[in-house]
């Protein structure tokens, strides 16, 4: 027996020793692949841009990507990052041997302000004189936008287009609820705080309506503008095309001049040698962007801004990777404020918002840094909403997108009493003992009390007059023309621009310019924040979470962002500082 237990433990030992090597290995390996040496760009090169993910701000290199073994969605579900996709369009600028870019936008999921940004950088790379080729088999509203930058668009014969206008659905689950037996217990602050509405009504109240219409009616305008403009043609016809689905075959979308032609991939190679001044297809030299792509790196040691990517929903604790953790940024914010080195702050928000106190959490440590008299300017990308826009207040200066969702200052919370769906549709009651009559305050199992109800409503008021307050303070406004413009409602970019929510329009190079400005040190080299995790991190969030979200996600689909927001509601605690909806016209 006791040899027996001896080969069994030796058995043991050697899995384990044998495991560790093979990690080992495998860190080396990965190590050692994301050490390539960068590409050689011949002369007469095209950068093959091929947007077919989603684009977040930025993308925090993981580690794994170069070895699948430890998780295969990694690839096929990387994203680019939008500032790292604008650095690399400029170094292909000024690249002499980059002759244009051979554009490709199927697939692409990204906000509606990224889609104007990614839209610029192409139209500023096209000062070069260089050009740009649009290739599509189908387009979405989104991807047309960004297409419409391009010299000349085709498409694939058999393709089609998308273009209907914008719409916003949402789903209510009241009727749902009130079958089940389960009551929903809401709160809120502000009459178009509408983030509830789907568990309390069953269609649009009229201040939420409002609200969408306005919202629509501008980023469609803005819309309307840049692709008439781009296309050469009016906004009375381009909106006629639209209100009569006239696009929607290939054929016909040549015919009212909203694409060049109708072209298989052999004929698109032929148009890109001849624009190349090419003879031969086998001179055609295309460069794909990753290989070309310029990655985000810190300044050399020194006097430095401190540029932090704030993106996704707030949470409490430290978040997931794509969450704003409270806690893992107000240490992050704490490291900044304690660096003597750094000069200036830049916050780049993309965010619908999440925890009020996550969010709280955030401010504190921005206020500290304003404290120390360094200066802080906002960048706000496709969404400074609610929560978002709380973490924003404290900004010395804030830019903004023409169609970045602004606002929605407002806070609510949400319990859900499921004691009648528990007794009626399966039996199980409910029974307690208590040494105080609210010892079971917070339960989702029996109906709440008047003293309950008052309990959490003074909360979310005390949650929303803080919120207001910080406003005021920030925007340097007074607290009447704040509660004017709060009540949970969201704003476009031009109406918070209106309304003093914002200063100016422009991107993260301007708010990193005006950062340098303001710290009176034009020469300021930039850090970026979060700082990526380590290798053993990343194989224990791979493995987790993230691995567990990609799977969910590729599952669902378009019905992803549905999934989310119900799981959302389901885990909240505490008052939420959360916009209503999410908007993407890219899909």
């Amino acid at each position: 027996m006791k040899n027996f237990f001896k080969m069994v433990f030796a058995v043991i030992v050697g899995l384990l020793c044998s495991f560790f090597v093979f990690l080992f290995i495998m860190i080396g390996l990965a190590a050692g692949s994301g050490d390539k040496k960068s590409t050689i760009v011949q002369k007469n090169s095209i950068l093959e841009l091929n947007l077919d993910r989603e684009i977040a701000d930025v993308v925090v290199d993981n580690p794994l990507k170069n070895f699948s073994v430890f998780n295969p969605s990694i690839s096929q579900n990387e994203q680019i990052g939008l500032f790292e996709l604008q650095k690399t369009i400029e170094k292909a600028k000024e690249d002499k041997n980059i002759a244009g870019i051979y554009l490709k936008t199927d697939g692409i999921s990204a906000g509606i302000s990224t889609l104007f940004e990614i839209k610029r950088i192409l139209e500023d790379f096209k000062k070069s004189g260089k050009f740009i080729i649009a290739y599509t088999e189908g387009q979405s509203q989104g991807s047309y936008l960004i297409n419409t930058a391009a010299d000349k668009i085709y498409m694939n014969p058999v393709g089609g287009m998308e273009l209907k206008g914008f719409g916003s659905e949402i789903m209510y689950f009241k009727g749902l609820l009130d079958k089940l037996g389960v009551e929903p217990m809401i709160f809120y602050a502000g009459e178009f705080k509408s983030a509830t509405e789907p568990f309390r009504a069953t269609k649009m109240s009229e201040e939420n309506r409002v609200q969408m219409t306005a919202l629509l009616d501008d980023i469609y305008g803005n819309y309307l503008l840049s692709v008439a403009k781009s296309r050469k043609m009016t906004i009375e016809r381009l909106r006629q095309i639209i209100d009569n689905l006239e696009a929607f075959e290939a054929d016909n979308a040549v015919k009212i001049g909203l694409i060049d032609g109708l072209k298989y991939y052999d004929e698109i190679n032929q148009e890109l040698m001849k624009k190349a001044g090419l003879k031969k297809e086998k001179d055609l030299k295309l460069t794909a962007y990753n290989d070309y792509k310029v990655k985000l790196e810190d300044a050399s040691k020194g006097d430095k801004v401190a540029v932090v990517f704030a993106q996704g929903d707030i949470v409490d604790g430290k978040g997931e990777p794509g969450e704003i953790g409270g806690l893992a940024y107000a240490e992050t914010l704490k490291e900044i404020r304690e660096d003597e080195h750094v000069k200036a702050v830049v916050i780049r928000v993309n965010s619908p918002g999440g925890s009020a106190y996550a969010s709280e959490q955030i401010w504190r440590e921005l206020s500290l840094i304003r404290a120390k008299k360094i200066p802080i300017v906002i960048s706000m990308g496709d969404y400074a909403a609610s929560g978002g826009y709380y973490i924003a207040a404290p900004g010395d200066y804030i830019f903004a997108d023409e169609n970045t969702i602004t606002g929605s200052i407002g806070v609510f919370g949400m319990m859900f009493n499921t004691e009648k769906l528990f007794r009626d549709k399966a039996g199980i009651t409910f029974d307690r003992v208590k040494t105080a009559p609210y010892a079971d305050f917070g339960t989702g199992n029996r109906p709440w009390d008047e003293r309950e109800k008052e309990v959490v409503t003074n909360s979310i008021n005390k949650t929303y007059s803080t919120f207001k307050s910080k406003v005021a303070n920030g925007r340097k406004l007074p607290m009447s023309k704040v509660d004017s413009i709060a009540r949970g409602r969201v704003w476009s970019g031009n109406d918070a621009k209106y309304l003093g929510l914002i200063d100016a329009y422009g991107n993260l190079d301007k708010a990193i310019a005006k950062a340098k400005e303001l710290a009176k040190n034009k020469n300021l080299g930039n850090n970026y924040y979060p700082k990526a995790q380590s290798f053993f991190e990343t194989i224990i969030a791979d493995f987790t979470q993230t691995k567990t979200e990609r799977h969910i996600k590729a599952v669902l689909g378009d019905q992803y962002e549905l999934y989310k927001t119900f799981t959302y509601f389901k885990s909240i605690k505490g008052p939420q500082a959360r916009m209503p909806f999410i908007l993407n016209i890219s899909e």
